[in-house]
């Protein structure tokens, strides 16, 4: 009840932020062009001073841990106390035009979540060389697995979660392809770091928040040691490719079906191996070696199963499709006929492996029905 409250006043107030914000960058760029007046970062300061406060009073926790580095390092630079001026100037102006965002996300459903804003509230802390904060992941729950509920899967919809996935994997394709290239992997890197935050923020309240959890682990271990991405990296990162697609063709759907756990051992093993042995990593690793034997089990056929139907209605709608060029097709010839046996064949064989038998012996009709069609000396 408390949350819907800050959110409503969030919308009355969001406009006179945002100008005070505006205000606050065409003061800081005065600051920059006008070889650094100390009147016009004063003038910065009262602004970022006076959002700060209009967010403490909305109870906004989340996103006023940023506000507050931000004004700590307009301070600081008003006294004199910052080494690199240039940077720190950058990573203001970033804060200022990244607030507006964060905000909209929280009016659109997102939580206030400290964790979203910590990575660049860390980044201004660096600025004043000053200690980072930990990771806010370390001290939450992991869940690997269980039922996502009827309200989180309405607020992916209320979110537009299925269109902000879709835009997350062209930037991780892009991202994918420019490391195949061999091109800039520190760019690389940061943009990934990026993309698993955005896919943790709109899985919120479901299993696979601890894959991204995971996915982000890795990254920053990649980023830390300098590791080559090609490789078992590379592979690794075609997987994750793949569980982008399911999000993005399936929305909602997707968050309804297994975790894959395989896919959440692999980067965090892929991170230790790289030198990330956060609390993150620590938590995510003892979830993964408290799963009973026999739950792992079940959870990788269940995957099995998944990904093998998903491959099956793949090929049966190219045998379908075959077929119905065959039926209104004015030469019918029998080698085209024949050419939808071996297809129908591999899909008995599947099914099989399975421990779909019923299902095999229906597919094995249609493979018999198919050569008692033919000619007597066509016959296999």
């Amino acid at each position: 009840m408390t949350e819907s409250r800050e959110h409503f006043a969030l919308d009355w107030i969001k406009r006179e932020i945002d100008e005070t914000l505006k205000a606050a960058r065409q003061a800081l760029e005065a600051y920059a062009e006008s070889d650094r007046d100390e009147t016009k970062m004063r003038a910065c300061l009262t602004y970022l001073h006076q959002v700060h406060g209009t967010l403490l009073m909305l109870e906004l926790t989340g996103v006023t841990v940023l506000t507050d580095e931000m004004e700590q390092l307009a301070q600081a630079l008003l006294a004199g106390s910052i080494s690199n001026v240039d940077d720190a100037q950058q990573l203001l102006m970033q804060g200022i035009l990244q607030l507006p965002a964060f905000l909209e996300e929280i009016q659109k459903g997102f939580p206030d979540s400290r964790r979203a804003v910590v990575p660049l509230a860390n980044e201004l802390r660096g600025a004043r060389g000053v200690e980072r904060f930990p990771d806010p992941g370390a001290s939450s729950g992991v869940v690997l697995h269980g039922t996502t509920s009827n309200e989180t899967l309405k607020r992916f919809e209320q979110i537009d979660g299925i269109e902000k996935a879709r835009r997350i994997r062209a930037a991780y394709q892009q991202v994918l392809l420019a490391v195949l290239k061999g091109e800039d992997s520190k760019k690389a890197l940061a943009t990934l770091s990026k993309v698993a935050v955005g896919l943790e923020r709109i899985c919120e309240r479901t299993p696979y928040t601890s894959l991204w959890r995971a996915f982000s682990a890795f990254v920053s271990a990649l980023s830390d040691s300098g590791a080559a991405l090609t490789g078992d990296v590379v592979r690794l990162l075609r997987r994750v490719d793949a569980e982008i697609k399911g999000l993005a063709q399936h929305g909602a759907e997707a968050l309804t079906r297994p975790l894959s756990l395989e896919l959440v051992k692999q980067l965090v093993d892929a991170a230790r191996e790289h030198g990330n042995d956060s609390p993150d990593i620590k938590q995510l690793g003892d979830a993964i070696e408290q799963e009973p034997p026999e739950e792992r089990l079940a959870i990788s056929k269940r995957e099995a199963i998944h990904t093998a139907a998903a491959a099956l209605r793949e090929e049966l709608a190219g045998v379908k499709d075959a077929l119905d060029l065959f039926v209104r097709g004015d030469s019918r010839s029998t080698e085209s006929l024949l050419q939808l046996a071996a297809p129908l064949k591999q899909i008995g064989s599947t099914l099989s492996i399975l421990g779909f038998e019923s299902s095999r012996a229906v597919i094995a009709d249609q493979v018999e029905a198919i050569h008692l069609s033919l000619p007597y000396d066509k016959r296999p």
